[in-house]
């Protein structure tokens, strides 16, 4: 139903916090920045200081992890 340019409804909405709106929104993500899957083999979890569950990427942790395979320059 509209009334006044508005939609109407007959169930109340749900509040969310933006936290958990977030936290939900980044759950459907199927994919990391770089394109690697998350699946069950390549996602790791994290808990930070404030108590709160992350998961990562094994792939990009790994390749962040790796040191750089070109020499160093001298000076």
């Amino acid at each position: 139903m509209e009334r006044g340019g508005r939609i109407m409804t007959d169930r109340p909405l749900r509040q969310i916090g933006p936290r958990r709106g977030l936290a939900k929104t980044n759950f459907l993500k199927t994919h990391c920045v770089r394109g690697h899957e998350f699946d069950h083999d390549n996602t790791g979890w994290q808990i930070d200081a404030a108590g709160y569950l992350h998961r990562c990427c094994r792939k990009c942790a790994r390749d962040y992890r790796r040191p750089s395979k070109q020499p160093a320059v001298a000076s």
